[in-house]
């Protein structure tokens, strides 16, 4: 049976979509191929410094670089933006070296913390894309989880000195006084040099990995560098 020009028409009708869907269509397919492609380039593990001081020379990007460089760190960029330093490293190893120095050479109010920053193209991180997270990404997390145990376990640590200093106090060292400070911190203090000198020699045969700094009336303790970094490892 032959189709009639009606019927012909109709059909043309039936396959035939406005213009808008068309546009819309091209447009959701461009979007999420520019929201893809970030994805591609994927990320690099990084470190974000905050400092309290803006005007802190010492740490301007040329210092960092040959601080890093000086330590055998190597380090890809720096950039400084929005009163931001971001280091980007090519491997976690170097971004984990990098925090470890930088914690030593920062003031107390500065800021340190892990990133990851992508590695497309600028223009697309301007218009907004960046990397999809492809379920739940734990990276940060874990950090924080981290730090939250081992400052958990050096309070711990210092409750346990401060009794056993108390024990010792009670039977043979006189006139010392132990506060807990914050920080995972212990003051001692005493008019007594040789108080201070008995605790000492305990804290170096039953906790080599807590360190003294001398105060006015005695000294202050604290968990050290390299005993924190194996805690951590």
């Amino acid at each position: 049976m032959k189709k009639t020009p009606k019927q012909q028409k109709n059909r043309k009708l039936m396959n035939h979509y406005s213009a808008w869907k068309y546009v819309v269509l091209i447009t959701t397919v461009i979007i999420l191929t520019l929201s893809a492609i970030p994805t591609w380039f994927g990320e690099q593990p990084s470190i974000q410094l905050t400092f309290a001081d803006q005007n802190n020379s010492e740490m301007s990007v040329v210092h960092l670089n040959q601080l890093l460089k000086t330590n055998h760190i190597s380090a890809d960029k720096i950039i400084e933006k929005d009163g931001k330093t971001t280091i980007v490293f090519d491997g976690e190893d170097a971004q984990s070296k990098a925090r470890a120095l930088l914690n030593k050479e920062l003031n107390k109010d500065d800021s340190i913390t892990f990133s990851y920053v992508s590695v497309a193209p600028e223009w697309l991180n301007e218009m907004g894309f960046s990397p999809i997270k492809l379920g739940l990404d734990l990276r940060g997390g874990v950090q924080f989880l981290l730090n939250v145990d081992v400052n958990k376990a050096f309070e711990e640590q210092r409750d346990a000195l401060i009794d056993e200093i108390n024990a010792s106090r009670d039977q043979r060292v006189r006139g010392v006084q132990v506060r807990a400070e914050s920080g995972n911190r212990i003051t001692v203090n005493s008019d007594s040099e040789q108080a201070l000198s008995e605790v000492n020699k305990f804290l170096r045969q039953n906790y080599p990995g807590w360190i003294s700094k001398s105060s006015s009336r005695g000294f202050v303790l604290e968990p050290s560098e390299q005993n924190i970094q194996e805690f951590q490892s």
